[in-house]
């Protein structure tokens, strides 16, 4: 667990997206409907690595998306979000 932490503000995530997108559907199958499944995103990164993060969940089957650690967002990292909602 000493290996773990949070990235610095501009680091990327540690972890790649197949192992992300393998728990957020483990997890939805194990809860099969019987309540409401929301991923977490960090905020912090780099845009690109952040929008591939946000993008994988919120193309996920969860029910929706929590951000997390807000101080992290920029203007463009809105904007990310804004393009994908619509």
């Amino acid at each position: 667990m000493s290996q773990y932490g949070y990235p610095a503000p501009e680091e990327p995530h540690p972890v790649g997206p197949e192992p992300q997108r393998r728990k957020v559907a483990q997890v939805v199958a194990a809860v099969a409907g019987r309540a409401k499944v929301h991923t977490i995103v960090h905020s912090y990164g780099p845009p690109a690595n952040f929008q591939e993060r946000f993008e994988l969940a919120f193309s996920s089957t969860a029910d929706g998306v929590w951000i997390n650690r807000y101080g992290y967002l920029s203007d463009e990292k809105l904007a990310i979000m804004a393009r994908l909602k619509t």
